[in-house]
């Protein structure tokens, strides 16, 4: 039968076993992430070629499906890295010390880099960037089939349809971003 320290031992072990491997998965996910940005860039150079060679403003309507999976893909992940540091630091950290015995924070990085001068600024930059990225240049798109035209009835439906996609996904990346934006406009369980 173990001893109590051999069972704590045995249990900061297995913590600390549990944080590589969510930091090993965090990695592939920001790797992966980052990979999407760059697929997208790739995804609009292609796409503007097509139409520039084709001469042909309706290619441009590939555009904002492409985006929207890419951009859709991109904040699951960023999800995903999200809710490993928010469980590292939430629910790991408090277990670890207490079994340790620490009187400092355990993995304070995990949070530390999150409470910079410039944390507020950084989420309205990332925002700007996500929604001039996944949003804003998808719309360009749109935007030009609509002034290059010619214009079939069939593909106006699918533009405005892909219009109102990534008008959801600019509500889907603010939220993921900032949170909930225009909070007057989201009731409260107290009625305000």
């Amino acid at each position: 039968m173990p001893t109590s320290d051999e069972a704590a031992s045995t249990e900061i072990a297995l913590h600390l076993a549990e944080y590589s491997q969510i930091k090993s998965e965090q990695r592939e996910r920001i790797q992966h992430r980052d990979g999407l940005v760059y697929t997208t860039i790739t995804a609009m150079a292609a796409v503007v070629a097509a139409t520039v060679q084709q001469h042909n403003a309706a290619v441009l309507l590939l555009l904002p499906p492409v985006v929207i999976v890419l951009a859709w893909k991109y904040l699951a992940n960023d999800e995903k890295i999200g809710g490993a540091r928010r469980y590292v630091g939430e629910q790991m950290a408090p277990r670890l010390a207490l079994l340790a015995g620490a009187t400092t924070t355990v993995f304070g990085w995990e949070d530390a880099h999150q409470n910079g001068v410039y944390r507020h600024v950084r989420r309205y930059v990332q925002l700007a960037v996500d929604l001039l990225t996944f949003c804003f240049l998808p719309a360009c798109a749109l935007a030009g089939f609509w002034i290059l035209g010619p214009r079939p009835a069939g593909l106006v439906i699918v533009s405005v349809f892909e219009a109102v996609l990534l008008t959801g996904m600019a509500w889907l990346t603010t939220v993921a971003c900032i949170g909930v934006p225009f909070r007057w406009f989201v009731r409260t369980s107290s009625g305000g």
